[in-house]
């Protein structure tokens, strides 16, 4: 009996070490990642191992609480509860740290509620990345361990788990006391929960701001007069949208890499933006911003509330919708699943008059390896583009997203897994679809317009910050192809909402357009960050600076050659246009 008793001793203790093993791993781990990611960003090799700790502290001691807990009770189903508490806390950490490290954004509950709905699309991503292969091996060993661990009942050493409590608790206690060196890139630092824990997006403002905010806005829209006109002169268009297109890829843009040659002569030789600015960080946003003209997404709720395309439903003035009423056909193609976030649904909402994605016969029938989002190759939808511009009897408008260049950068010809073979694969085939509409002569009657969704989801580098500043996060690429316009570069701010307003003919509410000077060329552009959800960049003629949303009580976290009083107007005019959008979005809910 004595010896059973010291031998189940032993294996519980055993279990306890696995988990104190763990938490290490963990922590080890973040810390691995997470320095080499921003210590390459200032140069500065190890300066966040102790800032990482400190953030986690209170994370850890929690965990180490809990687990140290499960083993003092010995009610088994009390035990087995923490341990699955502290099991779920760690399956989030190493999630984070992964999703980090891959995407470069935190483990957002709004992101899990948007993939989770669809597991095919995570299962793909898993095959085609060989993360099974690369990470199957040690995730069995962990999750075998883990299981032991967590089912092995508590035995003897009451005073070693007492004593780890107490220890646990100090570390508690310290994580109030001990502060990390604050950083500009603290979303990236703290602890995964605190991250889901910021609160400031979903903030409301007050009463009386709300009651003026819509004011404003009805008077404003009976005043306003819009009507579809195309500066193109009735000539055919197509909107080519690169996913993930950046100016660190190009030779031209920034110098850091020379990955879109084909792409750089082609802006050299027509017209091409060196200040083009997204909307936010993902696809969705950049669609938002460029088909339905919304300057940023940023609703007054936690992002795990948010809808897929939310603020952009029941549009009065879209892309599609003008230019149908100018005699367009309109048309978008992808050759990834519109099922995704509904993206086809809205699409359609917003007025094309004809949406395919991955199940378009073409597709279906071309015998391809489909890759993620079931996307076939990239060459197969310029193809099917071409179908349409040959057979053409009416102008039409037709936007074509491609998917091959999405994370996580496999090329889908050969299959390798290299972020510069998958843009140079982008480069080579765009360069064939333009030679493709130079022998068709679309060019005769036919403006090309290419610009990117959004910049690449992985780490800023120094070099690309050093270049770019506070722009690092928002500038992408943009070109204009179109017969008799002289090469032109062209320097002055543009932002992708911009694009709706240079079709439209309106009485007033008319910023910057793509295709000339007009509008207030004065007025501010914004992007929405990924990195922190709670934040909004604002860039101006007379400087720039970042926003922190807290309703009433946002502010600027930093800025540079900005008045108060011109600080003030942005806060006002962020708080306007999320106001407004929460509200157009409530109307739309109410008309379903």
């Amino acid at each position: 009996m004595f010896k059973r008793l010291k031998i189940s001793s032993i294996f519980s203790l055993i279990a306890f070490a696995i988990f104190l093993a763990l938490l290490y791993f963990s922590i080890d781990y973040r810390i691995l990642e997470l320095n080499e990611t921003f210590s390459a960003t200032i140069g500065c090799d190890g300066c966040f191992k102790r800032s990482i700790a400190l953030h986690d502290l209170l994370f850890f001691g929690v965990v180490l609480l809990l687990t140290a807990l499960s083993f003092v009770i010995r009610v088994w189903f009390v035990s087995i509860a923490l341990r699955l508490l502290s099991s779920v806390l760690l399956i989030g950490y190493w999630a984070d740290v992964f999703i980090m490290r891959e995407f470069f954004t935190r483990l957002n509950l709004a992101d899990v509620k948007r993939y989770g709905t669809e597991p095919s699309l995570v299962l793909r991503h898993i095959e085609n990345t060989g993360l099974l292969e690369i990470y199957g091996p040690y995730t069995a060993l962990m999750i075998a361990g883990a299981t032991f661990a967590l089912l092995m009942p508590a035995r003897g050493f009451s005073s070693l788990y007492k004593l780890a409590c107490v220890f646990a608790l100090v570390m508690i206690g310290a994580s109030f006391f001990v502060k990390p060196t604050s950083y500009v890139h603290d979303w990236g630092l703290v602890n995964y929960v605190q991250s889901n824990m910021a609160a400031g997006v979903s903030e409301p403002y007050s009463t009386e701001r709300e009651v003026i905010s819509l004011a404003e806005h009805n008077k404003a829209r009976t005043q306003l007069a819009c009507r579809g006109e195309s500066p193109m002169a009735g000539k055919n268009i197509i909107l080519l949208i690169l996913e993930s297109w950046s100016p660190y890829q190009s030779e031209l843009l920034s110098g850091i890499r020379d990955w879109t040659p084909h792409l750089d002569k082609l802006a050299k030789d027509n017209t091409y933006f060196t200040q083009m600015y997204a909307s936010g960080f993902s696809t969705n946003e950049g669609l938002m911003s460029l088909l339905a003209g919304n300057a940023f997404l940023s609703p007054i709720k936690s992002f795990h509330a948010v809808r897929p395309f939310e603020t952009a439903w029941k549009q009065e003035r879209t892309l599609p919708l003008y230019l149908s009423e100018a005699g367009y056909h309109t048309r978008f193609i992808t050759n990834g699943n519109l099922k995704f976030s509904h993206k086809g649904k809205w699409l359609n909402h917003i007025g094309f008059d004809q949406v395919d994605g991955h199940d378009l016969p073409l597709f279906t029938n071309s015998g391809q390896r489909r890759l993620h989002f079931d996307a076939v190759p990239d060459a197969l939808l310029y193809e099917a583009a071409l179908q349409h511009a040959r057979s053409a009897d009416q102008p039409y408008f037709m936007v074509l997203e491609n998917v091959s260049t999405h994370h996580p950068y496999i090329q889908p010809e050969t299959l390798e897994r290299s972020q510069e073979l998958v843009f140079r694969y982008m480069d080579n085939t765009v360069a064939n679809f333009y030679e493709a509409l130079e022998g068709i002569n679309f060019f005769e009657n036919g403006v090309l317009m290419i610009v990117s969704d959004h910049r690449a989801m992985i780490p800023m580098t120094k070099h690309e910050i050093d270049i770019f500043g506070r722009a690092a996060a928002s500038r992408i690429p943009a070109i204009i192809v179109e017969k008799g316009r002289a090469p032109t570069r062209i320097d002055r701010p543009v932002h992708q909402s911009d694009l709706v307003t240079s079709f439209a003919a309106c009485n007033s509410d008319s910023p910057r357009s793509w295709f000339h000077e007009k509008g207030d060329q004065d007025a501010c552009l914004f992007h929405a960050r990924g990195d922190s959800r709670d934040v909004i960049d604002v860039f101006c003629p007379a400087g720039h600076g970042s926003i922190v949303l807290a309703g009433e009580n946002s502010r600027f976290r930093d800025s540079e050659g900005l008045s108060e009083d011109m600080k003030q107007a942005l806060l006002d005019e962020v708080a306007y246009k999320r106001i407004v959008g929460d509200y157009q979005h409530a109307k739309y809910l109410e008309s379903r």
